[in-house]
């Protein structure tokens, strides 16, 4: 599992499989083994992260919570405690859950850099870069230390800062997921050009190729033959980051009965006569605007608002969430309340309209995802845009 997601070097569904056997034939052995339960919880976190479902986390929690009781003093037990807790958001719980792991093993460097996370998810950004730094020091070619710091000045505005941490981990060992940031980083930093070339160079495995490949049709806005791609990829491999794929680019070319169909198989809760969170809020959006243009405008209605009760994370600012809640807002035809929202988030640092995981400008979404109320998000996405540009 750790090759199918930190690598992309094995396919996903081949993983998963060989991963569930092994751990259930291990549980049959022994329910009570504290590593076969390690094990399953960082599956169960690699398929929430693959899926988008925030079930996996909850169950990861709940089996690494049993493998710590059970064996208390093994420090990747409370590092993959922390990862998960952090995952769902509870990251005043991660912390404490990490700090054992360091106590235990003080140069756990997942542990180490996982405690960055969390004190950047926390709102603590300079303890976070501290940490983050402490860890390069250390380990000098662990490239997630280096793409986690990136991330944070990605997050904070400071996109020429990012550029080269990233092209380090590139550097180390042609770690694709750098790879994709740094194009990403391009992207907003109006460098297209760099951006394509980035995509371009990343061949770790099929499946880092298939994904900058799919990118780079994002960036020029080739939906109907990512469409086509996609449908080809997830035929092949069976990856659900596929089907997210069909989903959202059916959206993008007029197809809202295919993209209602995944979201309602991918996050049942949302389907539910008082929806339940069981997404991230820009899937949870992605699955508002299929309702919605498939006409069952209520549900979409009580989508929306149910993004907008989720608490907003007091560390930097995410923009997938920064999108998610611009357009519900929007949806709902509180235009006022969509700028509002755009101003925090630029006052915040926000610089980045180009959405990491629709590699899609938020102007040219809005008008896609949101068909109903394209006009209100059309009006807040170009002053956001004008906002990141004065800035």
């Amino acid at each position: 599992m750790r090759m199918a997601q930190d690598h992309l070097t094995i396919a996903f569904d081949e993983a998963t499989q060989i991963s569930n056997a092994a751990v259930a034939r291990a549980l049959a052995l022994d329910p009570d083994s504290a590593v076969a339960l390690r094990a399953q919880g960082f599956s169960e976190r690699v398929q929430g992260i693959r899926s988008g479902n925030t079930d996996h986390y909850r169950r990861a929690v709940a089996v690494l919570t049993r493998a710590v009781a059970i064996e208390p003093g093994n420090a990747d037990g409370w590092f993959l405690l922390g990862n998960a807790q952090s995952a769902l958001g509870r990251d005043s719980d991660a912390l404490p859950s990490l700090r054992k792991a360091i106590a235990i093993d003080p140069l756990n460097r997942g542990a180490l850099t996982v405690t960055g996370v969390t004190l950047a998810n926390l709102g603590r950004i300079d303890e976070a870069e501290r940490q983050y730094q402490t860890v390069i020091d250390l380990f000098p070619d662990y490239s997630p230390a280096l793409l986690s710091l990136a991330r944070l000045r990605i997050a904070t505005g400071r996109l020429n800062a990012a550029v080269p941490p990233l092209r380090r981990a590139r550097a180390i060992d042609d770690d694709a997921a750098a790879g994709l940031a740094l194009a990403y980083v391009y992207l907003n930093l109006g460098m297209e050009p760099e951006a394509d070339r980035t995509l371009d160079s990343i061949a770790t495995s099929p499946t880092a190729s298939a994904i900058a490949t799919a990118a780079k049709m994002l960036v020029h806005r080739r939906h109907a033959e990512l469409l086509a791609f996609a449908r080809a990829q997830y035929a092949t491999t069976k990856d659900p980051l596929w089907q997210n794929a069909i989903a959202m680019m059916a959206l993008l070319t007029g197809d809202g009965e295919t993209a209602r169909s995944y979201f309602a198989t991918a996050l049942p809760g949302l389907f539910l006569p008082q929806p339940r969170a069981d997404g991230a809020p820009f899937d949870m959006m992605s699955a508002a605007s299929a309702l919605d243009v498939t006409g069952d405008h209520a549900q979409a209605r009580r989508v929306m608002r149910l993004i907008l009760a989720q608490p907003v994370p007091p560390g930097p600012i995410d923009g997938a969430i920064v999108n998610a809640r611009i357009n519900a807002r929007a949806g709902l035809g509180d235009t006022a309340g969509a700028v509002a929202e755009l101003e925090a988030a630029v006052e915040r640092g926000y610089r980045t309209p180009y959405e990491f995981d629709m590699f899609t400008r938020i102007a040219q979404q809005a008008s896609s995802l949101a068909s109903a109320n394209a006009k209100a998000v059309g009006v807040t996405t170009e002053r956001l845009l004008g906002a990141t540009r004065e800035k």
